[in-house]
């Protein structure tokens, strides 16, 4: 059951750095402006994956295999993180270069 979840999560996820392309100086208007749809998956997989690390650091027994897991979380969770960040200034970015 878990399995499913995880191979969907993962790919939907970490997707404004594929899908997002932000204005570059020498080419502002080459890029499509678009809506924070990327961003937002992306949000929520960072969410999600720094409240499972917070669950299993500070909710569970320690284990080696819940503090793996929790590390495992904490680190897709702040990658997921970055690329939301990257998103919503890429979009934003774009959509400003479009509206001049």
């Amino acid at each position: 059951m878990m399995r499913p979840a995880v191979s969907v999560l993962l790919a939907l996820s970490a997707c404004s750095f594929v899908g997002v392309t932000p204005p570059t100086p020498e080419r502002p208007r080459d890029c499509r402006p678009s809506n924070n749809t990327l961003p937002a998956i992306d949000t929520a997989a960072a969410v999600g994956g720094l409240g499972l690390a917070s669950f299993l650091f500070f909710l569970t027994k320690p284990t080696i295999t819940s503090d793996g897991i929790g590390g495992a979380a904490a680190a897709t969770g702040a990658i997921y993180g970055a690329s939301a960040i990257y998103g919503f200034r890429g979009v934003h970015a774009c959509q400003a270069a479009w509206a001049d």
